[in-house]
C-alpha cells in the first residue's frame, strides 16, 4: 500500500546543493532524456498537468539517499512537494505548479493504491501520484532490459519459457536497454567522484563483487522449474557453498549449503594506491557491472574496467592491479 503522509523532513541547502552538483555532473539527465526521445521518437502530444523533470527526480533520490532514506516512487514525489521556489527552478520545475507539501493530502494511509491515484488524478489535475508514476515508468523504459517480462513472482518454468519465447529483434532491445542501464548507473558513479586521477595516482585498482539479495527463502520460491522466483526478473536464485563461500546456480551433492537466495551481482572496481601504500589514494568505486550473481566472473569485471576507464579514472599507461587476500 501507498500512503502520500505528509514529509517529516526537508533537505538543508547543503545537502540539495551538493545532490544538484553531482548530478549536473554526471550526465545522466542528458543520458535518460535522450534514451525516452529515441524510443519515443518526433510527434506525440505535449504533456498536460504538472511537469516534473528527471533532473527533479535524480536530485531529490540523491537527497533522500545522502540523508539516510529509502528513495521510494512515494518518497520522491512527497520530498519534490517539499522543495522552495528557488530549488524547484533549480531543477527545471515550474514552481507556480507545485504541489501541496506532502503530495497527496487527503488520502488516508492504507486507502490503497487504487484510491490514492483515483484521489491524485482528480485534485490535482495529473500532477499527483499515478501521474507521476506513469511518467517517471515512461521515462525510463528505455534502461529495462526486462520490460517484456512480468514484474511478479512467477514459476520458474514460466519464466524460462518467456525468455525462449522472446523474438530476435525482443532479444536485441533487451541487450541495448542493459547498456543504457549501465551508461546511467556509471554515469551517476563518475558523477560522484570529485578528483578523476589524483596526480599521485599510479592506475592502481581493487575490484570486488557484492551480492544484493532481493528476496529470501520462502515457501514456494526455489530452483524448480514448478517453484517460483523472486518478483525482480533481473535476480537469479543462488546457493553459496559455505566451505570455501562459491556461488552457485544449480544445486548439487557436493555444496554444502551456506545461505540460499534471490539476488543480483555487482562488481565494483576501485580507485587505490599503490600495493605497498593502498589507501595513499582515497578509495572511490569508478566502475561498476550489474549481472547475476557469480563467485566473481571475468567478464563482467571487464566490463566495470571498460567503464572505469571510459570515466576518465585510468591513467594513459593503463591501470595495474592491487589484489587482496584477506
Amino acid at each position: 500500500m501507498i500512503s502520500m503522509r505528509e514529509a517529516a523532513y526537508r533537505f538543508d541547502d547543503a545537502v540539495f546543493e551538493r545532490s544538484v552538483q553531482v548530478i549536473r555532473r554526471c550526465g545522466a539527465v542528458e543520458l535518460i532524456e535522450g534514451f525516452a526521445r529515441d524510443v519515443r521518437g518526433p510527434g506525440g502530444r505535449p504533456r498536460s498537468g504538472r511537469r516534473f523533470t528527471v533532473m527533479a527526480v535524480l536530485v531529490v533520490a540523491l537527497s533522500i539517499v545522502r540523508v539516510g532514506r529509502t528513495p521510494s516512487i512515494a518518497e520522491i514525489l512527497r520530498m519534490i512537494g517539499t522543495l522552495t521556489p528557488a530549488q524547484l527552478v533549480e531543477v527545471g520545475m515550474d514552481p507556480d505548479s507545485a504541489l501541496p507539501q506532502g503530495g497527496d493530502e487527503g488520502v488516508e494511509p492504507g486507502e490503497g493504491d487504487q484510491a490514492l491515484k483515483a484521489s491524485s488524478s482528480a485534485r490535482h489535475g495529473g500532477g499527483g501520484y499515478a501521474a507521476f508514476h506513469g511518467w517517471l515508468t515512461r521515462m525510463l523504459e528505455p534502461l529495462d532490459p526486462g520490460a517484456d517480462l512480468q514484474a511478479k513472482r512467477v514459476t520458474n518454468g514460466e519464466h524460462r519459457r518467456q525468455l525462449a519465447s522472446r523474438s530476435e529483434e525482443a532479444q536485441q532491445a533487451s541487450e541495448t536497454a542493459e547498456r543504457r542501464l549501465l551508461d546511467v548507473v556509471n554515469a551517476l558513479v563518475a558523477g560522484s567522484v570529485d578528483q578523476q586521477c589524483p596526480g599521485s595516482y599510479d592506475g592502481d585498482v581493487i575490484a570486488d563483487e557484492t551480492i544484493v539479495d532481493l528476496a529470501g527463502t520462502a515457501a514456494g520460491l526455489g530452483l524448480k522449474d514448478d517453484k517460483r522466483r523472486a518478483a525482480a526478473y533481473m535476480a537469479r536464485y543462488y546457493l553459496r557453498d559455505q566451505t570455501d563461500n562459491s556461488v552457485h546456480s544449480k544445486s548439487s551433492t557436493g555444496i554444502r549449503l551456506g545461505k540460499a537466495a534471490f539476488g543480483i551481482g555487482v562488481t565494483a572496481v576501485s580507485r587505490v594506491g599503490s600495493p605497498t601504500d593502498l589507501y595513499g589514494i582515497a578509495p572511490v568505486i569508478t566502475g561498476v557491472a550489474i549481472h547475476h550473481p557469480s563467485s566473481g566472473t571475468v567478464a563482467e569485471l571487464g566490463r566495470a574496467l571498460e567503464y572505469h576507464a571510459r570515466n576518465g579514472f585510468a591513467p594513459a599507461r593503463g591501470p595495474g592491479a592491487a589484489v587482496s587476500d584477506h
